[in-house]
């Protein structure tokens, strides 16, 4: 299982070298990728970033306050979720909080690098790997082995790689409000899809059905499904013509009305 591990910024990327070598360590089998790591000198570059993220089923986003909303982050995170509802996005939040984190990558589980957050992913990537995946007992052992170093690293790089500048100021009320009436609209045009996708669903069985029940109708009954008043030759297999006739309409116990 292959494992795309973003980053935006020499925060964001010391993170993202520690966290590819902890992944590689407690999951054996996950095969991250890191493209300062892993793209070979001459190659095109883009290309090959690319293909990652069409084989990727998982991505770890290294977020920072700089790079939350980083074009080129959303550019991938959107890359490898393409529609897939098994694929997973997941954000590592280097230095803020949840609710620091707006747009797309908002309605995604974050994970903050505590213990019980971290064991969270691992678990997650764990999941991803199917039949392959460690059991409950293996990976808590691995995790539990590789966890101090993974700690010591982490704090390391983010302590050896401050942001410049200012600390980016937390969103306003209006725009945490704003977010989220964009996401329940999002939601509700989701919703309207999948709504008239049924019932054009629905609608094409029913036309499906009644295209099927009148290729088979007896060749002696009209389109408007009454029987036909001319005779019909269904000779096969009984060589016979038969005449269906309406019959009169009759008054109160059998007798013709014209003649009482």
């Amino acid at each position: 299982m292959k494992v795309f591990v973003s980053w935006s910024g020499p925060r964001s990327h010391a993170v993202a070298q520690v966290l590819r070598e902890w992944v590689m360590a407690v999951i054996q089998a996950a095969r991250p990728w890191l493209s300062s790591e892993d793209i070979q000198r001459g190659a095109q570059w883009f290309g090959d970033i690319g293909s990652q993220l069409q084989e990727s089923s998982v991505g770890i986003f290294c977020l920072t306050q700089r790079n939350k909303t980083a074009p080129w982050i959303l550019f991938e995170a959107g890359a490898i979720a393409k529609g897939v509802p098994t694929n997973r996005i997941c954000t590592l939040l280097i230095d803020l909080e949840p609710t620091d984190v707006l747009g797309p990558l908002a309605q995604f589980n974050h994970t903050r690098p505590t213990r019980d957050e971290m064991y969270k992913l691992a678990a997650t990537l764990n999941s991803a790997l199917g039949e392959t995946r460690l059991t409950e007992a293996q990976l808590k052992k691995s995790f539990d082995a590789h966890w101090e170093s993974f700690d010591e690293d982490f704090r390391a790089a983010v302590d050896e790689n401050p942001e410049a500048g200012a600390p980016v100021a937390p969103p306003a009320t209006d725009e945490m409000l704003g977010e989220i009436l964009s996401n329940l609209r999002s939601m509700n045009s989701r919703l309207s899809q999948i709504e008239a996708s049924a019932t054009a669903d629905v609608t094409e069985a029913f036309v499906r059905a009644a295209k099927a029940a009148t290729a088979n109708r007896p060749p002696w009954l009209k389109d408007d499904g009454l029987p036909r008043l001319e005779p019909v030759d269904i000779s096969q297999p009984e060589k016979k013509s038969i005449l269906i006739r309406r019959r009169p309409i009759t008054g109160v116990g059998g007798m013709d009305p014209s003649q009482s």
